[in-house]
Protein backbone atom coordinates (compact mmCIF):
# COMPACT_ATOMS: atom_id res chain seq x y z
CA UNK A 1 0.00 0.00 0.00
CA UNK A 2 2.59 2.23 1.13
CA UNK A 3 4.58 1.71 -2.17
CA UNK A 4 1.53 1.83 -4.81
CA UNK A 5 0.69 5.55 -3.14
CA UNK A 6 4.47 6.50 -3.17
CA UNK A 7 4.88 5.50 -6.64
CA UNK A 8 0.94 6.98 -7.76
CA UNK A 9 -0.48 3.29 -9.02
CA UNK A 10 -3.58 4.03 -10.80
CA UNK A 11 -6.65 2.54 -9.07
CA UNK A 12 -7.39 -0.25 -11.88
CA UNK A 13 -3.60 -1.67 -11.65
CA UNK A 14 -3.46 -1.68 -8.09
CA UNK A 15 -7.38 -3.64 -7.89
CA UNK A 16 -5.73 -6.30 -10.71
CA UNK A 17 -2.14 -6.83 -8.50
CA UNK A 18 -4.48 -6.56 -5.44
CA UNK A 19 -6.40 -9.67 -6.90
CA UNK A 20 -3.57 -11.61 -8.04
CA UNK A 21 -1.85 -11.14 -4.99
CA UNK A 22 -5.11 -13.06 -2.75
CA UNK A 23 -4.71 -15.71 -5.62
CA UNK A 24 -1.45 -16.38 -5.43
CA UNK A 25 -1.13 -15.74 -1.22
CA UNK A 26 -3.68 -18.36 -0.63
CA UNK A 27 -1.85 -20.99 -3.14
CA UNK A 28 1.23 -19.71 -1.41
CA UNK A 29 -0.32 -20.45 2.41
CA UNK A 30 -1.30 -23.87 1.37
CA UNK A 31 2.32 -24.99 0.12
CA UNK A 32 4.15 -23.66 3.11
CA UNK A 33 1.57 -25.65 6.02
CA UNK A 34 2.43 -28.50 3.79
CA UNK A 35 6.26 -28.31 3.54
CA UNK A 36 5.69 -27.91 7.72
CA UNK A 37 3.28 -30.38 8.42
CA UNK A 38 5.65 -33.02 9.57
CA UNK A 39 7.41 -29.97 12.49
CA UNK A 40 6.86 -31.13 15.62
CA UNK A 41 5.10 -28.27 18.33
CA UNK A 42 7.34 -26.80 21.07
CA UNK A 43 7.66 -29.06 24.06
CA UNK A 44 6.96 -32.28 21.66
CA UNK A 45 10.15 -34.63 20.48
CA UNK A 46 11.76 -33.42 18.17
CA UNK A 47 10.64 -29.84 18.48
CA UNK A 48 12.00 -27.01 20.18
CA UNK A 49 11.52 -25.29 23.69
CA UNK A 50 12.52 -21.37 24.18
CA UNK A 51 11.90 -19.57 27.52
CA UNK A 52 8.52 -18.13 25.95
CA UNK A 53 7.40 -21.85 25.37
CA UNK A 54 8.71 -22.93 28.90
CA UNK A 55 6.47 -20.39 30.74
CA UNK A 56 3.56 -21.07 28.98
CA UNK A 57 4.24 -24.83 29.60
CA UNK A 58 4.40 -24.34 33.04
CA UNK A 59 1.36 -21.74 33.40
CA UNK A 60 -0.97 -24.47 31.89
CA UNK A 61 -0.57 -26.88 34.59
CA UNK A 62 2.73 -29.10 33.30
CA UNK A 63 2.50 -31.14 30.15
CA UNK A 64 -1.12 -31.49 28.76
CA UNK A 65 -1.79 -34.74 30.73
CA UNK A 66 -5.17 -35.36 31.83
CA UNK A 67 -6.83 -32.28 33.39
CA UNK A 68 -3.69 -30.45 32.83
CA UNK A 69 -5.32 -27.60 31.06
CA UNK A 70 -4.93 -28.39 27.70
CA UNK A 71 -1.14 -28.09 27.27
CA UNK A 72 0.78 -28.98 23.89
CA UNK A 73 1.24 -32.47 24.70
CA UNK A 74 -2.24 -33.18 24.22
CA UNK A 75 -2.77 -30.58 21.27
CA UNK A 76 -5.30 -28.81 22.51
CA UNK A 77 -5.99 -26.09 24.45
CA UNK A 78 -8.83 -25.50 27.49
CA UNK A 79 -10.89 -21.99 27.26
CA UNK A 80 -12.28 -20.59 29.60
CA UNK A 81 -14.89 -18.22 30.29
CA UNK A 82 -13.32 -15.82 32.59
CA UNK A 83 -9.84 -16.34 31.27
CA UNK A 84 -10.80 -16.00 27.65
CA UNK A 85 -12.80 -12.50 28.66
CA UNK A 86 -9.86 -10.98 30.17
CA UNK A 87 -7.78 -11.60 27.58
CA UNK A 88 -9.57 -10.43 24.93
CA UNK A 89 -10.38 -7.14 26.89
CA UNK A 90 -6.58 -6.79 27.24
CA UNK A 91 -5.74 -7.81 23.74
CA UNK A 92 -8.53 -4.68 22.48
CA UNK A 93 -6.64 -2.24 24.80
CA UNK A 94 -3.12 -2.85 23.57
CA UNK A 95 -4.55 -2.54 20.58
CA UNK A 96 -6.62 0.31 20.66
CA UNK A 97 -3.77 1.92 22.21
CA UNK A 98 -1.24 0.84 19.92
CA UNK A 99 -3.25 2.26 16.93
CA UNK A 100 -4.08 5.90 18.29
CA UNK A 101 -0.73 6.06 19.35
CA UNK A 102 0.92 4.83 15.62
CA UNK A 103 -2.04 8.08 14.24
CA UNK A 104 -0.94 10.37 16.89
CA UNK A 105 2.70 9.61 15.47
CA UNK A 106 2.01 9.85 11.68
CA UNK A 107 2.71 6.28 11.24
CA UNK A 108 -0.53 3.94 10.97
CA UNK A 109 1.35 1.11 9.05
CA UNK A 110 3.60 0.18 12.36
CA UNK A 111 0.30 -0.18 14.68
CA UNK A 112 1.77 -3.75 14.79
CA UNK A 113 4.66 -3.40 15.81
CA UNK A 114 3.66 -0.82 18.04
CA UNK A 115 1.38 -3.96 19.32
CA UNK A 116 4.07 -6.04 19.77
CA UNK A 117 6.28 -3.67 21.68
CA UNK A 118 2.93 -3.14 24.46
CA UNK A 119 2.56 -6.72 24.46
CA UNK A 120 6.40 -8.16 25.23
CA UNK A 121 6.68 -5.09 27.59
CA UNK A 122 3.37 -6.02 29.10
CA UNK A 123 4.08 -9.66 29.81
CA UNK A 124 7.65 -8.88 30.84
CA UNK A 125 6.18 -6.91 33.58
CA UNK A 126 3.60 -8.81 35.01
CA UNK A 127 4.30 -12.41 33.80
CA UNK A 128 2.64 -14.08 37.23
CA UNK A 129 -0.68 -11.91 36.52
CA UNK A 130 -0.96 -13.05 33.12
CA UNK A 131 0.22 -16.69 33.59
CA UNK A 132 -3.39 -17.77 34.28
CA UNK A 133 -4.56 -16.55 30.84
CA UNK A 134 -1.82 -18.51 28.77
CA UNK A 135 -4.57 -21.33 28.02
CA UNK A 136 -7.08 -19.41 27.09
CA UNK A 137 -5.64 -16.51 24.91
CA UNK A 138 -3.52 -19.19 23.08
CA UNK A 139 -6.85 -21.41 22.28
CA UNK A 140 -8.74 -18.24 21.10
CA UNK A 141 -5.48 -17.00 18.99
CA UNK A 142 -5.86 -20.31 17.19
CA UNK A 143 -9.35 -20.02 16.52
CA UNK A 144 -9.16 -16.57 15.16
CA UNK A 145 -6.33 -17.44 12.90
CA UNK A 146 -7.71 -19.87 11.34
CA UNK A 147 -11.09 -17.49 10.55
CA UNK A 148 -8.14 -15.10 9.02
CA UNK A 149 -6.90 -17.66 6.87
CA UNK A 150 -10.18 -18.59 5.80
CA UNK A 151 -10.68 -14.57 4.71
CA UNK A 152 -7.86 -14.69 2.99
CA UNK A 153 -9.20 -17.82 0.78
CA UNK A 154 -12.31 -16.44 0.50
CA UNK A 155 -11.07 -13.65 -0.82
CA UNK A 156 -9.17 -15.32 -4.18
CA UNK A 157 -11.44 -14.39 -7.40
CA UNK A 158 -9.48 -16.81 -9.77
CA UNK A 159 -11.95 -15.60 -12.55
CA UNK A 160 -11.01 -11.99 -11.86
CA UNK A 161 -7.10 -12.46 -11.65
CA UNK A 162 -7.58 -14.64 -15.24
CA UNK A 163 -9.68 -11.30 -16.62
CA UNK A 164 -7.88 -8.79 -14.98
CA UNK A 165 -4.68 -9.62 -14.43
CA UNK A 166 -3.11 -12.73 -16.48
CA UNK A 167 0.24 -10.93 -16.65
CA UNK A 168 0.68 -10.19 -12.74
CA UNK A 169 -0.61 -13.25 -11.61
CA UNK A 170 2.19 -15.37 -13.74
CA UNK A 171 4.90 -12.37 -12.61
CA UNK A 172 3.57 -13.10 -8.72
CA UNK A 173 3.61 -16.72 -9.54
CA UNK A 174 7.27 -16.64 -10.96
CA UNK A 175 8.52 -14.23 -7.95
CA UNK A 176 7.25 -16.50 -5.13
CA UNK A 177 8.13 -19.86 -6.64
CA UNK A 178 12.05 -18.27 -7.22
CA UNK A 179 12.03 -16.46 -3.58
CA UNK A 180 10.34 -19.87 -1.74
CA UNK A 181 13.18 -22.27 -4.26
CA UNK A 182 16.25 -20.06 -3.76
CA UNK A 183 15.54 -19.52 0.41
CA UNK A 184 15.10 -23.35 0.80
CA UNK A 185 18.45 -23.91 -1.01
CA UNK A 186 20.60 -21.44 0.37
CA UNK A 187 18.89 -21.87 4.03
CA UNK A 188 19.69 -25.54 3.69
CA UNK A 189 22.77 -25.46 2.40
CA UNK A 190 23.79 -22.72 5.91
CA UNK A 191 22.58 -25.42 8.09
CA UNK A 192 18.65 -23.76 8.87
CA UNK A 193 16.14 -26.18 9.76
CA UNK A 194 13.31 -26.22 8.46
CA UNK A 195 10.75 -24.57 10.52
CA UNK A 196 13.07 -21.40 10.86
CA UNK A 197 13.09 -21.24 6.42
CA UNK A 198 9.42 -21.52 6.64
CA UNK A 199 8.85 -18.79 8.85
CA UNK A 200 11.77 -16.22 7.62
CA UNK A 201 9.50 -17.51 4.07
CA UNK A 202 6.33 -16.06 5.78
CA UNK A 203 7.62 -13.12 7.59
CA UNK A 204 8.61 -12.01 4.22
CA UNK A 205 6.27 -12.76 2.35
CA UNK A 206 2.72 -12.59 4.62
CA UNK A 207 3.72 -10.36 7.08
CA UNK A 208 3.78 -9.71 10.92
CA UNK A 209 0.41 -11.44 11.73
CA UNK A 210 0.49 -13.99 8.77
CA UNK A 211 3.68 -15.36 10.33
CA UNK A 212 2.71 -15.08 14.14
CA UNK A 213 -0.44 -17.14 12.89
CA UNK A 214 1.34 -19.60 11.54
CA UNK A 215 3.95 -19.84 14.59
CA UNK A 216 0.72 -19.96 16.90
CA UNK A 217 -1.11 -22.24 14.88
CA UNK A 218 1.45 -24.59 14.74
CA UNK A 219 2.74 -24.53 18.01
CA UNK A 220 5.44 -22.57 17.78
CA UNK A 221 5.42 -20.21 20.42
CA UNK A 222 9.08 -19.48 21.04
CA UNK A 223 8.74 -18.04 17.71
CA UNK A 224 6.02 -15.56 17.42
CA UNK A 225 7.65 -12.94 18.68
CA UNK A 226 11.05 -13.09 16.51
CA UNK A 227 8.44 -13.70 13.59
CA UNK A 228 7.03 -10.51 14.08
CA UNK A 229 10.05 -8.73 14.84
CA UNK A 230 11.89 -10.24 11.47
CA UNK A 231 8.85 -9.35 9.54
CA UNK A 232 8.41 -5.81 10.78
CA UNK A 233 12.00 -4.90 10.28
CA UNK A 234 11.69 -6.27 6.50
CA UNK A 235 8.35 -4.33 5.78
CA UNK A 236 10.46 -0.77 6.54
CA UNK A 237 13.30 -2.17 4.48
CA UNK A 238 11.61 -4.06 1.79
CA UNK A 239 9.60 -0.48 1.49
CA UNK A 240 12.33 1.94 0.84
CA UNK A 241 13.41 -0.51 -1.50
CA UNK A 242 10.23 -0.74 -3.28
CA UNK A 243 9.75 2.88 -3.77
CA UNK A 244 13.53 3.29 -4.57
CA UNK A 245 13.43 0.69 -7.30
CA UNK A 246 9.81 2.03 -8.62
CA UNK A 247 11.41 4.78 -9.29
CA UNK A 248 14.04 4.02 -11.21
CA UNK A 249 12.13 1.89 -13.05
CA UNK A 250 9.55 4.81 -14.18
CA UNK A 251 12.17 7.08 -15.02
CA UNK A 252 13.77 4.69 -17.83
CA UNK A 253 10.18 3.86 -18.54
CA UNK A 254 9.45 7.42 -18.78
Amino acid sequence: MAVSEALSISPSTFGAGLAADDLILTLYFVSIYYLARNIPPDGAPGGSSGPQQQQQHTASGGGGGEGGGGGHGSGGKVITVPEALAALSISASVCYIAVSAAKVWGMPGQAITIITALSVALATAVPRLLAPLVPSAEGLAQLLMQIFYATIGASANVSLVIQTAPVLFLFSLLALGAHLSLLLLVGRLAGFSMREMLLASNANIGGPSTVAGMAAAKGWTSSVIPGILTSTLGYAIGTFLGIGLGYSALRKIG
